[in-house]
This record gives structure tokens, C-alpha cells and sequence, in this order.
């Protein structure tokens, strides 16, 4: 799945999903290790900050600080 500069990748003969995304200020890519069975990429980056376990409701930021 392709999201903007978010991409989802599988590890071929893994059971692994990656996420790739950007920093906003260096364009640096990260590549983050999320669960199997994300889908879509924002789903993806939102599990990185616990949204459906400690967090309810997906995580908006309006201002990069």
C-alpha cells in the first residue's frame, strides 16, 4: 500500500510487514516494523503509537514542533 511518502512492504519467505516513512524535517526515511496484517499505511503508523490498544481515537498532529 502507498500513502503519500508511507509505503507497506512485505519481506518476501518472512512473516514481516515494514513501514516505511518520512521525517518531515530531515527526509530521512525510517523503516518500522509493524504488525502482519496492517493493510494500509495509516493504519500501520498508527499501531506505532498504540491506537486500538492504550489509544481509542487515531492520533491527528497539526504542528510539527
Amino acid at each position: 500500500h502507498k500513502d503519500g511518502d508511507m509505503r507497506l512492504y512485505d519481506i518476501p519467505n518472512y512473516d514481516v510487514r515494514i513501514l516505511r516513512v518520512r521525517c518531515t524535517t530531515t527526509k530521512a526515511y525510517y523503516y518500522l516494523r509493524v504488525p502482519h496484517d496492517s493493510r494500509k499505511c495509516e493504519e500501520a503508523r498508527q499501531w506505532t503509537f498504540h491506537v486500538g490498544m492504550d489509544f481509542k481515537e487515531p492520533i491527528k498532529f497539526a504542528v510539527e514542533t
